[in-house]
């Protein structure tokens, strides 16, 4: 049986075309939508959890309570403002350059060493 994935859903309607991929082929996923970003009609009737930007830790949790294995991030997420990061509790946060928001290496190294389901890149997901 193919596991089960895990769908990072930012905006637009790229997590739909994952979610409709999945279903063609009858692969077991759940949507993990981000607050803000994700389109409640794109993700409609899929299973699902909501969470905020800087929620990350407890997405992941989330997703492995219910079984994912693989995860797939898709989706354009707008890039937060250094007063939204840090109220979202985004950890690392570094400076705005040339119109990029720059997040430390560490934050994002010690959410990605974490163990836990493994990142896919969009183009093999189902």
């Amino acid at each position: 049986m193919t596991s089960k994935l895990g769908i990072v859903a930012g905006g637009g309607e790229f997590p739909g075309l994952v979610i409709a991929a999945c279903r063609a082929q009858n692969r077991p996923f759940h949507v993990l939508a981000l607050s803000g970003h994700a389109d409640p009609a794109v993700i409609g009737d899929a299973p699902a959890d909501w969470i905020r930007l800087g929620e990350a830790g407890t997405g992941f949790k989330l997703l492995k309570q219910v079984g994912v294995e693989e995860v797939v991030m898709i989706g354009p997420v707008r890039r937060p403002t250094l007063r939204e990061a840090a109220a979202a509790g985004l950890r690392g946060v570094a400076v705005e350059a040339g119109g990029a928001l720059v997040l430390g290496r560490a934050a994002v190294a010690a959410e990605a060493d974490r163990p836990g389901p493994s990142v896919l890149g969009v183009e093999p997901p189902c």
